[in-house]
């Protein structure tokens, strides 16, 4: 009787730990193989945040919007009790670059403060898409010193 129970406490901790690693990890929406310079890449993620920039992380990779809301991209939402906000992570160390996005989405509790609702699915595609239109309707503006190749 005693291993019928531990084999069904096995199981149920098995799934467990299988939802929690597919359900609980939050998951980046990635355009990848950007051909873009850094900086104009850059400049270009900065320009396009909903809101303008927030905060950045210390190397510049990681970018963060100002606050919106989930449901009017160009409305601010910093004092709101539903807010969101889009992060961006400009990966590789050189072309081609991979861009990840995602939109947060964060709830005022009574206390005042705010806590993550996590990711909102919809909202990061809708961002990645943005993106990678933006990305495709962008002008070839060729950079002789990036571009040049001795032999």
């Amino acid at each position: 009787m005693k291993k019928k129970n531990m084999g069904n406490y096995l199981g149920k901790f098995f799934l467990m730990f299988i939802w929690i690693t597919f359900v609980g990890c939050s998951s980046y929406q990635t355009v990848s193989n950007v051909r873009m310079p850094y900086t104009e890449l850059r400049s270009l993620v900065v320009k396009n945040l909903p809101l303008g920039l927030r905060r950045e992380s210390a190397n510049g990779r990681t970018l963060e919007s100002n606050y919106f809301s989930p449901t009017k991209l160009d409305e601010d939402a910093h004092d709101k009790r539903m807010r969101a906000y889009a992060e961006v992570v400009i990966n590789g160390s050189s072309r081609p670059y991979e861009v990840k996005l995602r939109v947060v989405k964060e709830q005022r509790i009574e206390n005042g403060a705010y806590e993550s609702l996590g990711e909102d699915a919809n909202l990061s595609i809708k961002l990645k898409t943005f993106f990678e239109d933006l990305l495709a309707n962008r002008p070839d503006r060729r950079n002789i010193i990036d571009d040049f190749r001795v032999f």
